[in-house]
């Protein structure tokens, strides 16, 4: 699954074909793919440093962007969390994200994807660590989204995908629809 997720990405090409989108070659040079794609792994990388840093990570503070920041903590179900911390969204989440539960790693790995506003939002097993309350908010507000957000959410879970218009399946390497 995750080479298929590599392909999608635009971090792999294909060794043959061509992986189309509305005609256009994802790995084009000129293609702006890959800007459009939000993408929320299994494992979330945190640094070592506060959870704003986490969210907007590699945006320098002056393009800092609030508006976007508390969508992206609504959506993923973080503001009430964040507002029982004594320093807020300036806790420092310590290596590797040690000092916080899986589930709010992966509510942070969400809301990160959604601070920059994909086009489309790649979910893979996005609520694996959460209790089943959280998986519920979390996945309702993803299914509320802008309509103009595709999302491809790829897990184990069948209830996750209880409102998606398409399910595929995958077996032993094919696709059955």
């Amino acid at each position: 699954m995750s080479k298929l997720l590599d392909l999608l990405c635009g971090l792999l090409k294909p060794t043959n074909g061509q992986i189309l989108v509305d005609g256009i070659d994802i790995n084009q040079k000129q293609n702006n793919w890959k800007t459009q794609i939000g993408y929320v792994p299994q494992e979330i990388y945190l640094l070592d440093d506060t959870i704003k840093s986490n969210i907007a990570f590699g945006i320098r503070e002056e393009n800092f962007d609030e508006q976007k920041f508390r969508y992206a903590l609504k959506m993923s179900q973080l503001t009430d969390f964040i507002q029982s911390l004594p320093e807020k969204e300036l806790t420092s989440v310590g290596d590797q994200g040690i000092r916080l539960s899986g589930g709010q790693k992966q509510r942070i790995g969400i809301a990160r994807s959604l601070y920059f506003m994909p086009k489309i939002l790649i979910l893979d097993e996005p609520t694996s660590a959460l209790d089943s309350k959280n998986e519920s908010l979390i996945l309702n507000d993803i299914y509320n989204l802008d309509s103009k957000i595709t999302l491809i959410i790829i897990s184990h879970r069948s209830n996750v995908f209880e409102k998606c218009n398409k399910i595929y399946t995958l077996k032993i390497g094919k696709l059955i629809q």
